[in-house]
C-alpha cells in the first residue's frame, strides 16, 4: 500500500500466507486491482463462514486531499442507497475514521473490457442483453424511488466496458460509482470547476467533456450508446456510415445507438426508460427465451466457464425451473393417460366376434391364424380391429369341408355375431 502509515491496518502473522492483512472483521487475501482513488481487494468474512467479499480501500496517499476523500465518501453513500440486481451490492461502509473502505459483494466473473480482449466479436444478442441490463441499473439510479437525498437522479458519469461486470452466474452488474453525482436541484449549478471534466474521455458525452455544467441523465445515455457501438463494430470512435449486415434487427440496433449518441442532448433519448423501450422491443422480436441462459451459453462456448455451469443464485433458480418443468411434464402425462383410458373405455375401437355353428366342436381360422379347437358350438374372439376379415370354420366332429365367410367391420362395436348354419357346414 502507498503510505501505509496513513492507514492503521492490523498486521497479521507472516506465517499465514493466505492473508495479507485484516480490515475490521475482514481478512484480506488478494489484490484485485487499482483504480483512480484506491485499491480493490478480495477478502473473506470468517464470521459468515468464509463468504467472499470485495473491498475498495481509499489509498493512503489521498488522505490529505479533501476533494478525493469527499468523492470516496460520496460514492459509499450513493452505493449504500442503491439496491438493485444489476448494481453491485454494498454490505458495509466505513467513512467515519481511517481506513476508509467500502465492503461489497465479490463478483466472480469478467468485466466487459476483459471479454472484448478475448472475443473478436460480441454477438448481436449479447449486445442487446448487456444493454438491457445496464438500462435496468441506470433506471434505478436515475428514476428509482429513494435512491438519493431529495429523490434526485444519480448520474453514473463513467459508463464504460471495465465498469460492466458479467458474473459466471450469468448476471450483469454495473459497478464503480466513484465519480457518480447527484444531479443538483438547480439545473444551472456547477458540478465541478469550470473547464474541468471527470470520467473516461472516449465514453464521455460532449457536455461532460466540456465540464463545468450541470449534466443530466442523458450523459449516461450517450456513454451507454458508445459502449454499444464499440461492441457492435469494435471501434470506440463513432462513424456515422458503418457497414453492417443487411439485417432489419441489426439496422434497428444501429438506429438505437445513433439516437443515443447524438451530439446535442436534446436530440438523444430523453430518458433511459425511453431508450430501454426500444431495446426491449428488439429483444422481444429476437425471441430470447432466457437472458441468463444466453449469457451462460456465450461464456461457455468461449471457454470462460464450464459448459452449462449452474452455481449460486442461478443454481437455485435452475433447480426451481427444473422442478416446475418436471411437475408440468408429470401433470401432462397424467392428463393424457386419463384421456386415453376415458376414450377407450367409452369409445371401444375393437370388436368382439362370436362364431356360432349350432353344432358342437368347431375349429376357427381368422385371417390365416388358426385358433385352438373347442368342443362347444360357439367361440368368442376379442380385440378384432376394423376392416375386412376372412373367417374359416370347420367341424371337428365330422369330416366335412370348411366354410369361409368374409365379414367387414365398419365401426368399432361391442359384439358381432357370425353364424354358420348346419346345412352350410354339412355341405358335402
Amino acid at each position: 500500500m502507498s503510505n501505509p502509515e496513513a492507514i492503521d491496518f492490523t498486521k497479521v502473522n507472516s506465517e499465514d500466507k493466505k492473508m495479507l492483512f485484516k480490515l475490521g472483521t475482514l481478512e484480506i487475501t488478494e489484490k484485485l486491482g487499482e483504480g483512480g482513488m484506491g485499491t480493490v481487494y478480495k477478502a473473506v468474512k470468517k464470521e459468515l463462514g468464509g463468504v467472499p467479499r470485495a473491498v475498495k480501500v481509499l489509498s493512503g496517499k489521498y488522505y490529505q486531499q479533501e476533494e478525493i476523500v469527499e468523492r470516496f465518501k460520496r460514492e459509499a453513500k450513493i452505493l449504500a442507497n442503491l439496491q438493485h440486481p444489476n448494481i453491485v451490492t454494498i454490505h458495509n461502509i466505513n467513512i467515519q475514521n481511517p481506513p476508509y473502505y467500502i465492503e461489497m459483494e465479490y463478483i466472480d466473473g469478467f468485466n466487459l473490457k476483459e471479454i472484448k480482449s478475448k472475443v473478436e466479436k460480441i454477438p448481436f444478442l449479447m449486445i442487446l442483453i448487456i444493454a438491457d441490463e445496464v438500462c435496468n441499473a441506470l433506471i434505478e439510479a436515475h428514476e428509482g424511488t429513494g435512491t438519493s437525498p431529495n429523490n434526485r437522479p444519480i448520474i453514473h458519469r463513467d459508463i464504460k466496458p471495465s465498469n460492466i461486470m458479467i458474473a459466471k452466474t450469468g448476471r450483469i452488474i454495473l459497478t464503480d460509482f466513484g465519480i457518480a453525482k447527484i444531479c443538483a436541484e438547480d439545473k444551472n449549478a456547477l458540478l465541478t470547476s469550470v473547464g474541468t471534466s471527470i470520467g473516461t474521455y472516449e465514453y464521455m458525452s460532449p457536455e461532460q467533456r466540456e465540464g463545468g455544467y450541470c449534466i443530466d441523465p442523458r450523459t449516461d445515455i450517450y456513454s451507454l450508446g458508445i459502449v454499444m457501438y464499440e461492441m457492435l463494430t469494435g471501434k470506440r470512435h463513432y462513424q456515422e456510415k458503418v457497414e453492417l449486415p443487411r439485417d432489419k434487427k441489426m439496422n434497428k440496433l444501429k438506429m438505437i445507438i445513433d439516437k443515443a449518441i447524438k451530439e446535442d442532448p436534446k436530440d438523444r433519448y430523453q430518458s433511459v426508460s425511453e431508450m430501454h423501450e426500444d431495446i426491449k422491443d428488439l429483444l422481444f422480436k429476437s425471441r430470447i427465451k432466457d437472458k441468463t441462459e444466453e449469457v451462460l451459453k456465450f461464456l461457455s462456448q468461449r471457454g470462460m466457464i464450464e459448459p452449462r455451469k449452474k452455481t449460486g443464485i442461478l443454481e437455485s433458480e435452475w433447480k426451481r425451473k427444473k422442478i416446475h418443468k418436471g411437475i408440468m411434464v408429470i401433470a401432462f402425462v397424467v392428463v393424457i393417460l386419463v384421456l386415453f383410458v376415458f376414450y377407450f373405455y367409452f369409445f371401444p375401437h375393437k370388436s368382439s366376434i362370436i362364431i356360432n355353428s349350432d353344432i358342437p366342436g368347431i375349429e376357427v381360422t381368422i385371417d390365416g391364424k388358426k385358433l385352438p379347437p373347442t368342443s362347444q358350438e360357439y367361440i368368442k374372439l376379442d380385440g378384432i380391429s376394423k376392416g375386412k376379415h376372412i373367417i374359416e370354420v370347420r367341424l371337428t366332429t365330422k369330416k366335412v369341408d370348411s366354410v369361409k365367410v368374409e365379414i367387414e367391420i365398419d365401426e368399432p362395436q361391442e359384439l358381432v355375431e357370425v353364424e354358420f348354419l348346419p346345412k352350410i357346414i354339412n355341405k358335402q
